[in-house]
């Protein structure tokens, strides 16, 4: 459980906007999953899913290198049960909501990114 939804969504988002790898991934379990559309966009795997902490850290450092310009800008946050959404402005100015699934340690073992689209462009 995440016992201070503020101070979590503070100190992701720090790290994100100041490329802190390590400091990104203390956020999450080992056995992290996340499914992206973005995975396929960028021709990292075809199916949108990636598993385990040490791939998942390969991906988010190249991405912070291909997106040099990185910064996230919070939109929204909203809690359910065991998960809360935070939606932002990402990278290439996409509008953005990653929905984040914690254990019982607080930590993030699943994500599930989702990505805007307008009528002309799509992901």
């Amino acid at each position: 459980m995440i016992n201070d939804i503020a101070q979590f969504v503070e100190s992701w988002l720090t790290a994100w906007n100041q490329h802190d790898l390590p400091e990104i991934m203390s956020h999450y379990s080992d056995k992290l999953e996340i499914y992206s559309p973005m995975l396929i966009k960028l021709g990292i795997t075809a199916t949108g899913k990636l598993q385990g902490k040490p791939v998942i850290a390969e991906y988010w450092q190249q991405a912070l290198i291909k997106f040099p310009d990185l910064h996230f800008k919070l939109s929204q946050v909203t809690v359910g049960v065991d998960c809360l959404a935070i939606s932002y402005q990402s990278v290439l100015n996409l509008p953005a909501t990653e929905i984040m699934f914690w254990d019982t340690t607080g930590q993030i073992y699943k994500v599930i990114a989702c990505y805007g689209v307008d009528r002309e462009n799509t992901l």
